[in-house]
Formats: structure tokens, sequence, C-alpha cells
């Protein structure tokens, strides 16, 4: 089936938006086309199709953690990192995406860098912060004044000197080597 839009591939699992009307057909031939406008076939995937994508990207990532793993040089047991930590808060209206499980993501600066579901990052620049992107140039929300190996588990400021506001930091999950270890986020 034929219809104008910019998406074409509906998968498994999914159902069509609708966004646009199909197109009529007449004797095998599209009509109300119209000069300009771009035109996709509407593809449904089907659940076989989808198992074989996933194992294929899954392939992949496991394909490119080994590369990126040869390429980096490194004693184990010099970068063991808690795998995951717990950042909690007992005040209501903080940021609740800034709570919860954070799971070792990847090495950074010589640090290890933690992400949670909700794409909150715990990374170090100058120091440890809690913020909602991965660059380390970005603002804070939360931050401790440390530049440690490790981030330090404790309480952790309001970024903008709100001395009310805090978070607290557990380490979790045992230890593990910072760059062996890939993300346990999809």
């Amino acid at each position: 089936e034929w219809r104008a839009g910019d998406g074409h591939l509906v998968h498994a699992g999914d159902s069509d938006t609708g966004e646009s009307l199909l197109l009529k057909e007449e004797k095998g031939v599209f009509v109300g086309l119209e000069a300009g406008r771009t035109y996709f076939l509407v593809v449904y995937q089907s659940e076989a199709s989808a198992r074989r994508d996933a194992a294929a990207a899954a392939h992949r990532r496991r394909e490119q953690e080994a590369k990126r793993r040869a390429a980096e040089p490194h004693c184990c047991k010099a970068m063991q990192a808690p795998h995951s930590l717990t950042v909690s808060c007992d005040i209501a209206g903080v940021c609740m995406k800034t709570t919860g499980t954070f799971y070792l993501d990847q090495v950074e600066n010589l640090r290890p860098r933690y992400r949670n579901e909700q794409g909150a990052f715990i990374l170090c620049g100058v120091k440890w912060m809690i913020t909602f992107s991965d660059d380390i140039n970005n603002k804070a929300i939360f931050q401790v004044n440390s530049n440690a190996i490790e981030p330090p588990e404790g309480d952790w400021l309001d970024a903008d000197g709100d001395q009310s506001k805090y978070v607290r930091i557990r380490h979790d999950g045992g230890r593990v080597c910072s760059v062996c270890v890939p993300s346990t986020l999809p």
C-alpha cells in the first residue's frame, strides 16, 4: 500500500499510526499522486524478521565491544569500580529522573561513567556530577567537590547551591573492571 509521509517501516508489534491517508489504486495504477511530494511503501515487519534484526544488532554490539576492549590494553585489577550506584533522595520535589540505579556505562577520563534508565549520567570532569548529558561540559544537577578515581559515597549537593536539595550515593553490585564490563542498560 502506498501513502504520503516520511516513515515506511511498521515494526513487529507496533501498529500503523495512520498519519497519512492511503492512496487509491485503480487497475494497478495509484491515483491522487501530487507532483513534488515523496511517497513511501509501507512495510509491515514480521516477528521473525524482528528477531533476526535484534540478533544481528546484538552480534554487532558484541563484536564492537570485543574490538574496543582489544584496542584498550589495561590492567583489570587497577580499573576496578562499582558495578552500579544507588542514588536516593528523601526530599519531595527533587528531580526523580536523577534517582534510582545507575549502571556502569563506560570509562571516560580514566574514570567510570554511569547511566540510569531515564538517561541521566554520573560522570567526572573537574568534579563528580549527575547530569542529563554525557558531555562533561554540560550543567550538573547534583555534584560533589571531588575528582576521585570513582564517585564518592554520601551526600551530593544541588549544583545551583541550594543546600536543602541533595541526593545520597551508595555503591552497589560489587566491583568489576570498568573497561571490560559494558553497560548493562539497553
